[in-house]
């Protein structure tokens, strides 16, 4: 891996000291690298002939630094989607499971990486396609989660769910949440739905605020195709995948949801486990 891309959250604080630490490595080693155009307004002058745009990274790296939160990651994600090209995520902010490396570990993640000696992880992402009167209006990937709601004004919306061309529930609720064991930490917990490690073959099915109580997350295998009609008409609802796209629906429309045939490929951090990145960023199983 001597090509190197690099994605930055540009308007916090650390992201040029983080993005100039970086660049002097990779000067230093004499690797090949290239900016997303956005990283300008933080990188010295003298870096111009290194900035491309998000849309060619993908076509000169061989691997992928993303300095910021898991926003940011998500993005750089969406940027290297079926080409097996790691993402290496650096956590800028408070709260982050895909940017696994801290600031100060930067150095020693460097050198890591210098030796071959990081860890690659398989996870896998959604495929989703918006279809209408029998014709798919968009598709999309998503590493987090596909998530169906109504607006802030609008009334509980209805919601069929099939599983494998079996029609198996309604829900009558706020909205519903297709979400993998990477974004099971996401909106899904915070909807009640299980943390599932992201090493598990299944996706979550979770509803936002049903109105029965029976109604509760579910886990399926991956391997199973999904699919969710809405029912409700004259009101404003949303599809919005990792938080980031977002296509309006009307009534009947469905939600075609598979397993991506490719994964993506994240660079796990060499100093802490997933458990302990629980326990760090939600308190997960400490009791004081």
């Amino acid at each position: 891996m001597r090509n190197i891309g690099i994605l930055a959250k540009t308007h916090h604080h650390l992201s040029s000291s983080a993005l100039q630490k970086i660049i002097d490595f990779l000067k230093k080693n004499e690797y090949t690298y290239w900016l997303e155009k956005g990283c300008r307004s933080i990188c010295d002058p003298q870096e111009q002939e290194h900035l491309v745009e998000a849309e060619e990274l993908a076509r000169k790296i061989d691997v992928l630094f993303v300095l910021g939160g898991d926003g940011t990651f998500l993005y750089g994600a969406r940027l290297v989607e079926n080409t097996r090209i790691p993402v290496l995520g650096i956590n800028l902010g408070r709260l982050g499971f895909l940017t696994e490396i801290t600031v100060d570990e930067i150095e020693q993640m460097l050198s890591l990486f210098a030796q071959s000696e990081l860890l690659i992880e398989e996870r896998v992402i959604l495929k989703v396609a918006l279809v209408r009167n029998n014709k798919i209006l968009a598709e999309h990937k998503c590493l987090n989660d596909a998530v169906i709601n109504k607006s802030a004004i609008a009334r509980v919306i209805d919601l069929e769910l099939n599983l494998q061309n079996e029609a198996i529930t309604q829900y009558k609720a706020d909205g519903l949440i297709i979400s993998t064991p990477t974004g099971s930490t996401a909106y899904s917990l915070a909807a009640g739905g299980s943390i599932v490690h992201p090493c598990v073959n299944a996706f979550l099915i979770t509803p936002i605020c049903p109105h029965m109580l029976t109604q509760r997350s579910i886990i399926v295998p991956d391997s199973y195709v999904m699919s969710v009609k809405l029912l409700t008409a004259k009101e404003e609802v949303l599809l919005t995948l990792d938080g980031q796209v977002g296509y309006p629906l009307e009534k009947n429309d469905e939600v075609v949801i598979r397993k991506n045939e490719s994964p993506i490929l994240i660079v796990r951090s060499p100093f802490r486990s997933y458990f302990t990145i629980l326990r760090e960023k939600l308190k997960w199983g400490v009791s004081d």
